[in-house]
């Protein structure tokens, strides 16, 4: 295991190349695949819902509310509301990843006049690495000789997949899944954080729990924590800078928005006119970015360690 988290920090895992990208659009665990598309059309569809539904909430409570002494804010000031508004885009973006690679499977497994015996390509591989059978395999990281990475079940040949590091020039992942990894990884940072932030220092019991306050501040945590043991999708460690840059832009935003008219978005958490204190917090949150994309990376390696023992030798 130290091996394997030690193998995490080569300065190749923080690019968006992955040697299998058709692990992208499928799912972990031996589902049909109309089915898995079909997980992903539903999630896609509720997040757009909830993020219409929620912005329409929000702006009936500011024109019903006009004699409120607080200001009213525009929705999308809102970290809640960002992180929302990104997680619908990594579910429509991940929807479309597996249409996109579906369509590509069902093409690549048409009979080929010049090669009737040769294994199916999939989505991004080159034709010097097709060594997997319908795309379903789990392929060995050399630099800790253990099986690591899989995607859903089935049987794979004996032959050995050579290191991600030695296949980065390849360029094998299209940057439509580069954009849907890039976006699951801050999803599945930034929505824990809003869930706990939320609970632990903004939620009043006695205001009660409305639909969009569920979706938003709640919900958004068990789809992301669900959609990474139901993904085939990869984790690496050093994918928490994306979300640090995105934090970053969040941070720059409300500086600027404090700025023009010294309206104060979250009190005693996002307060500029506190500076010091608000520093103090923002490194905090840096740092629990990191330790969340360590414990996302867990979860991954749980998920794997599941598949092997539900399918036991099939998977080797």
């Amino acid at each position: 295991m130290c091996s394997l988290v030690r193998n995490e920090f080569r300065l190749c895992n923080f690019g968006l190349n992955f040697l299998h990208p058709e692990y992208f659009g499928i799912s972990q665990w031996r589902w049909p695949r109309p089915v898995y598309l079909t997980y992903r059309l539903v999630m896609a569809g509720y997040t757009l819902f909830a993020l219409i539904y929620t912005l329409a909430e929000v702006e009936t409570d500011n024109s019903s509310d006009v004699a409120s002494a607080e200001p009213a804010f525009n929705p999308m000031v809102f970290l809640t509301n960002w992180s929302y508004l990104v997680l619908t885009f990594h579910f429509f973006i991940a929807f479309v990843v597996a249409v996109v690679c579906y369509i590509r499977d069902r093409a690549s497994t048409k009979p080929q006049p010049t090669s009737e015996n040769a294994p199916p390509r999939h989505v991004g591989e080159s034709p010097t690495i097709s060594n997997h059978d319908k795309g379903i395999e789990s392929h060995e990281d050399i630099a800790v000789k253990s099986d690591n990475e899989m995607g859903s079940g089935g049987p794979k040949p004996e032959s050995k997949s050579p290191d991600l590091s030695e296949t980065q020039d390849l360029n094998t992942t299209p940057w439509y899944s580069k954009i849907s990894w890039i976006l699951a990884n801050i999803t599945s940072d930034t929505c824990i954080i809003v869930t706990s932030i939320y609970f632990a220092a903004l939620y009043d019991p006695s205001s009660g729990m409305t639909l969009s306050n569920l979706n938003v501040h709640g919900l958004n945590t068990v789809f992301v924590i669900v959609d990474t043991f139901i993904s085939a999708r990869p984790v690496r460690i050093l994918h928490f800078i994306y979300t640090l840059i995105y934090a970053v832009a969040y941070i720059i935003f409300s500086l600027i928005y404090w700025a023009t008219d010294r309206a104060i978005i979250y009190k005693n958490i996002l307060d500029w006119s506190t500076p010091g204190s608000t520093v103090g917090i923002l490194i905090g949150i840096s740092v629990l970015v990191f330790l969340l994309q360590f414990i996302y990376f867990g979860l991954y390696q749980l998920r794997l360690y599941i598949y092997r023992k539900v399918y036991g030798k099939e998977s080797r």
